[in-house]
């Protein structure tokens, strides 16, 4: 896997989390199901863009990117300034 896919997978992991089941008339469930498709089909694909973007002059440096973003998002799970960060990195604050 690498560390582009492990960036991904954390990022997933914090901001959509497990898949949700239930009756779809629980609001709570609504809720988590709305959550999810704001960061799958809104937010990821934007940052995605985004980073591609910035990172179309220098290719060589993509993997290392996402390594250092990668281990920052490891060491720092349970703060979600690192999404922030990479968000002001990228204009999109």
């Amino acid at each position: 896997m690498t560390n582009e896919q492990k960036f991904w997978d954390a990022l997933k992991d914090i901001f959509v989390g497990a898949t949700i089941e239930g009756e779809s008339s629980s609001g709570y469930i609504n809720l988590m199901k709305i959550k999810s498709s704001y960061y799958e089909k809104g937010v990821f694909p934007i940052l995605q863009k985004d980073i591609d973007q910035a990172l179309k002059p220098s290719p060589k440096f993509r993997e290392e990117f996402f390594e250092r973003e990668f281990f920052l998002e490891q060491n720092n799970r349970q703060n979600i300034c690192v999404l922030k960060m990479g968000l002001t990195l990228f204009g999109r604050e």
